[in-house]
């Protein structure tokens, strides 16, 4: 166990901060996992962390980009996420259906169909299984944006492939056809 990652579990995410930086001060480079910590820790610093590691050539998990993707998203930074997304992909970074959602949301936020869509099918492309988030987030996104056609295709599409909705979802969307 790290003293980082004990401090991250305790939510002393600042002395944990701290700590790497003392490391990197007496020249010690820290382990992925050691910055992964800090970026779990969903911390203000999460994107300057994740930065860091990417930049001392550490190429993260799903969970670790999907964090730092997730915030990004969150601060309607798309494009930083997409080209972080890309920096990670030419070295064999492989994203998942979360990764893809988190985009996806990010971009439906900004009321950006076609990047919306663009994401889909370069998931389909790379064979990334949607999952129900990422069927939820186009079908929400497109009823909302009044394409309720384009909408109900992709409900086939996902019945199709036996993609499980539980009853809170069908009633979300349900409200919107």
């Amino acid at each position: 166990m790290s003293f980082v990652g004990a401090f991250c579990r305790d939510g002393s995410v600042g002395e944990a901060i701290s700590l790497v930086r003392e490391m990197e001060g007496n020249e010690l480079r820290p382990y992925s996992e050691t910055f992964e910590h800090v970026v779990v820790a969903d911390s203000e610093e999460c994107v300057r962390v994740f930065d860091e590691i990417v930049r001392v050539g550490f190429v993260p998990g799903c969970v670790v980009f999907n964090k730092v993707v997730e915030r990004l998203c969150e601060k309607g930074e798309m494009e930083k996420a997409n080209g972080i997304l890309s920096v990670l992909m030419d070295k064999w970074f492989s994203p998942d259906d979360v990764t893809y959602s988190l985009l996806m949301q990010g971009y439906a936020r900004k009321e950006e169909v076609q990047e919306v869509l663009k994401l889909y099918y370069e998931m389909e492309y790379k064979r990334v299984y949607p999952g129900l988030s990422v069927f939820v987030t186009v079908v929400q996104f497109l009823c909302r944006c009044g394409k309720v056609e384009e909408a109900e295709r992709y409900l086939r599409v996902m019945r199709e492939r036996l993609v499980a909705l539980d009853a809170s979802v069908y009633g979300e969307l349900a409200s919107f056809l």
